[in-house]
């Protein structure tokens, strides 16, 4: 099945109803479909979860849909929004997939983001092929897959490999690590994480973070935050001027 045919039918259909949560995903070969006129529904899979991704001009229909995906399956399904969720929308969804949490996209410009320069960066280091492992491993310890989107091995090698993983070591052992993403003149910023907890770290990491940034002529920097789990996170991006664009995903999973 051609599921961008299905979407693109149903937008021309009815364009002022038309809802979607699909924008170009990848979906593998052995996708699962269910459809009626109104609604369509793909379950692709990404490792040992199924990411859902729908478009329907009826939310009747589109729910009548729902009541047949498979009960065997972790489903995981986003909603990205200006604002707010419609509420229907949620409330249909939610009956089926049971609602997780929310995260919202904070932005920055490069040359506003709060950087002192005052760390002794000597300790800084990009991250090497021997250390894929020990990050790869801290990820998938401390974040979800089905909400941040982790990158397999060959992707996190493919980082290293570019200098897109900077870390801090205490005696040889990963203490914290940043990875990120050039997307033209702006960087995507994906994961921060701090393991051995230690602030001074923490604050020397993120002022070379910025300071790369700088130095690489990004204009922008955009970064995903869980705001219902992960405040702490929230409040320390807005000390280094990151602001909220209020374009919120609304997570949604079904993890049996």
């Amino acid at each position: 099945m051609n599921f961008q045919n299905k979407v693109n039918e149903l937008r021309k259909k009815d364009i002022l109803n038309f809802k979607t949560n699909y924008f170009m995903n990848k979906i593998n070969n052995n996708a699962l479909y269910l459809e009626n006129d109104n609604a369509i529904i793909c379950l692709t899979q990404d490792r040992d979860i199924y990411r859902l991704y729908f478009a329907f001009i009826n939310l009747f229909d589109f729910e009548n849909i729902l009541k047949q995906l498979p009960f065997d399956k972790k489903i995981s399904l986003e909603i990205i929004t200006k604002g707010e969720l419609d509420i229907a929308l949620y409330d249909c969804v939610n009956k089926y997939i049971p609602y997780e949490t929310t995260f919202n996209r904070m932005r920055a410009k490069c040359d506003e983001i709060l950087n002192s320069r005052m760390y002794n960066h000597n300790e800084i280091q990009f991250a090497t092929r021997e250390d894929v492992n020990a990050v790869y491993d801290a990820l998938n310890t401390v974040f979800f897959h089905h909400t941040s989107h982790l990158p397999n091995k060959k992707e996190l090698l493919d980082l290293i490999n570019n200098e897109l993983v900077l870390c801090v070591k205490n005696d040889n052992k990963l203490a914290s690590f940043i990875v990120y993403k050039p997307e033209g003149m702006q960087a995507r910023f994906d994961q921060f994480l701090s393991i051995d907890k230690n602030i001074k770290n923490t604050m020397m990491l993120m002022d070379y973070f910025v300071s790369e940034l700088k130095d690489k002529k990004f204009k922008t920097c955009y970064l995903w935050v869980d705001i219902v789990k992960n405040k702490p996170a929230q409040l320390m991006y807005k000390y280094y001027k990151f602001k909220s664009e209020n374009l919120n995903s609304f997570v949604f999973s079904k993890l049996i």
